[in-house]
This record gives C-alpha cells, structure tokens and sequence, in this order.
C-alpha cells in the first residue's frame, strides 16, 4: 500500500504524511514540508467509517481512502451510551414456599430446643442428665443449632437467596436420612414420622426445582 497526503488528523498541520501503515512525522503547511521531532498524539483514527454532516476525512491502515473524523461532540458509529440494569432479581415462588416451610420448622425446632434446655435444668432433667452424662443438655443444643440453621436457611430462601437455596436442600436431605433411619431401627413410630418424611420431602422438592431469576 502507497503513502499519501492527507489532511493532519491531528490539527497541527494542513497535511500530514500517510506512509500506507500509520501516520508519520512529516508535514506539510501551506506548501511548506517539515519533520515533527516531537512524538505523536496519543489519540487515534477511529477503526471503522463514520459518516456525519460536515466530517473529515482522512486514510486509516484498514480504510485508505473512505474514513471520517468526527465533529467534536458527535459520537462514533455504533455507539450506545452505557445505562445500568434496572431489573431486579426476582424469586422463584416454589423457592419463597420451601424458605416459608423451613422457617416454621425451624421455629418449632427452636421451640423444642428451647423445652429441652427448661427440661434440663429441672430437678428430674439434672439427674437424667447426670444419669447420661449430659446427653440431655447436647440434645437440646444440638436442636437449637439446627434450628438457626432452619431458619437462616428459610430466611435467605424468602430473600432468593442461592445459598439460603442450598442450604434448604442439604439440611431436608439429612433430615430424611434420619427420619427414615430411625422408622427402619423402630418399625413401630413410623406412623408418627410419616408425617415429617412427607413434610421435608415437599420442602426438599420444592428447593430443589426452583430457580433464582435475575
């Protein structure tokens, strides 16, 4: 590709020298040639054609001949100014269900725990717990752990929470492990945890096929 003359896209000159791959430091002004010793301009020709009333033109490596200098002001082809998002993220109802079941069962759980701990430190819960080594008092702490992690995990799932999501899904599913563990070793109290087999199996589905929506 040939070098040429073209209009300075810098306006230090009338005509500055195009050598076919970037802009030199030849100029020329009113006839008058002469070699800038000082560094070009950072800023550089636009890479693709602009084409507005009144633009300037001048060769580019990738459009020699057709490439316009916008006016100052005007905007380059294609341009789109930035607007951030204003959605908001929005909660699957299945999750808000599964986050509103977890909460109330993590209230009664806490309402145990609560009645265990009472329990314990009463005249018959002290020597049971002496009796057992304080298998009583673990029982009710352990219950009461559990529930802020019922609740922490209902409460982030109401909010679209992902990890109140997760945590609703591996808290059911150690629930039902248990629950069926304990119907197997006593065949007998099955009817009272079907109750509570059903109960986690709906919050665990329920998590489990929701989605958080941005």
């Amino acid at each position: 590709m040939g070098g040429q003359w073209a209009t300075d896209p810098y306006g230090r000159a009338e005509l500055r020298y195009w050598d076919g791959v970037q802009w030199t430091s030849h100029v020329s002004t009113r006839g008058v040639a002469a070699d800038e010793s000082a560094p070009a301009p950072t800023e550089t020709p636009f890479s693709r054609p602009f084409s507005a009333p009144g633009a300037q033109q001048y060769p580019t490596q990738q459009y020699p001949t057709q490439q316009y200098l916008p006016q100052h002001g005007a905007q380059p082809y294609g341009y789109q100014p930035y607007a951030p998002s204003t959605s908001k993220a929005s909660t699957d109802g299945k999750l808000i269900a599964a986050g509103i079941m977890t909460i109330i069962q993590g209230a009664l759980s806490a309402l145990a725990g609560i009645w265990l701990i009472s329990l314990s430190q009463s005249g018959i819960g002290r020597l049971a717990d002496e009796f057992s080594g304080g298998a009583l008092t673990a029982i009710a702490l352990v219950v009461l752990a559990l529930a802020g992690a019922l609740l922490t995990g209902g409460v982030g799932a109401v909010r679209g929470r992902n990890w109140g999501r997760i945590l609703i899904i591996v808290l059911q599913a150690i629930f039902l492990v248990l629950v069926v563990l304990a119907i197997v070793d006593s065949p007998d109290d099955a009817a009272g945890a079907t109750f509570y087999v059903i109960y986690c199996g709906v919050v665990l589905a329920l998590a489990a096929t929701s989605k958080i929506r941005q």
